[in-house]
């Protein structure tokens, strides 16, 4: 089972819901780790491998179509804490959702979120949901809940009765796909490159009914406060150190790091920034442990541990190999 770092509200509005079905909790929460009571304790921590988990458990239990729409729509603002509040109380809804993408860590994130606006549209898009490694099914389950909780979001910062414009899944077209225009409240269009759903522009220049910039000043810096606390959330200089030791050879970039995190690269970008590492540290650090341990346990050449370590020639390697440890390869391969 992955760390556990997140709060159980997902899984208790999971829970909540599955019972209206009639769906016991230790049936939901079955495989997980956690027992019925856990998931009401704002004190519990829990994984995305968890939530994950779980929610194949409701697909085993029931087909019912509704149900990632339902999940989606009792998550509001106000459960996510802080992160939540900080949201509702922006001075504008642009700033609300800048500050959904520079938090979003904090919010048991099982896919990536981004938004990006053209002359027409302001757009939520999920730009690593082709990452999301799970049988079809559950990834319809996850995008459904995903533009379920957007589609409820922007109604509570914006307030009144705002809807999309249309949404669209990469996915193929379901027979139940009545239920995803009931619950959007708009025309959905299927087989698509990617998951967005759309709006009117003006959008982003409406003043949520909850702003005051007192109130949105101490939730941001109570979500800084969060992200700094290593109980809080994973050393994200770890778990990119680990990430890129599990793919030697085929090292990931910024950007598959942060879309397998659930952030964007420059939430990535700012989170190792805050524990005083780039990307480019981090890589470095992976090549000089993997350099010696390709020295001392192999007796690959130069030239190709070189390439394993994605260096353009074993010239560029040797002069980084002496920048780390002052020495020449040869000087620290292990004697046969």
């Amino acid at each position: 089972m992955s760390a556990r770092f997140y709060p159980p509200y997902k899984l208790s509005v999971l829970a909540e819901v599955m019972g209206d079905f009639g769906c016991p909790k230790p049936t939901v929460l079955h495989g997980t780790g956690l027992d019925p009571a856990s998931v009401d304790d704002p004190r519990t921590r829990t994984s995305i491998e968890q939530y994950l988990t779980a929610c194949a458990n409701v697909l085993r239990f029931s087909r019912e179509p509704a149900i990632p729409f339902l999940v989606g729509k009792k998550l509001h603002l106000s459960a996510y804490g802080a992160y939540g509040f900080a949201l509702l109380c922006s001075g504008t809804a642009r700033e609300s959702f800048t500050l959904a993408l520079q938090y979003h860590s904090l919010a048991t994130p099982v896919l990536a979120i981004d938004w990006y606006e053209n002359a027409e549209h302001f757009i939520w898009t999920s730009p690593a949901e082709t990452r999301l490694l799970v049988k079809p099914d559950l990834k319809q389950f996850i995008l459904a809940q995903q533009l379920s909780q957007h589609y409820i979001h922007v109604k509570e910062v914006v307030g009144g009765d705002v809807t999309p414009l249309r949404a669209e899944f990469a996915l193929p077209k379901p027979e139940t796909w009545r239920v995803f225009e009931e619950h959007l409240e708009c025309p959905v269009f299927f087989d698509r490159p990617r998951t967005e759903l759309v709006y009117p522009k003006s959008v982003l220049d409406v003043v949520p009914p909850m702003t005051n910039r007192v109130t949105a000043t101490l939730m941001r810096e109570n979500c800084e406060s969060l992200l700094g606390q290593s109980d809080a959330l994973p050393d994200i200089a770890g778990e990119v150190f680990r990430m890129m030791m599990d793919r030697p050879g085929r090292f990931p970039t910024i950007e598959d790091v942060a879309d397998a995190l659930g952030m964007t690269d420059r939430t990535l970008q700012r989170r190792l920034s805050a524990q005083n590492k780039t990307f480019s540290d981090i890589f470095d650090d992976v090549r000089k442990v993997l350099a010696l341990e390709y020295l001392k346990s192999t007796q690959a050449s130069v030239e190709e541990i070189a390439e394993l370590l994605g260096f353009a020639n074993a010239a560029n390697f040797r002069k980084s190999f002496r920048r780390w440890t002052g020495k020449r390869p040869s000087a620290c391969r292990s004697a046969p």
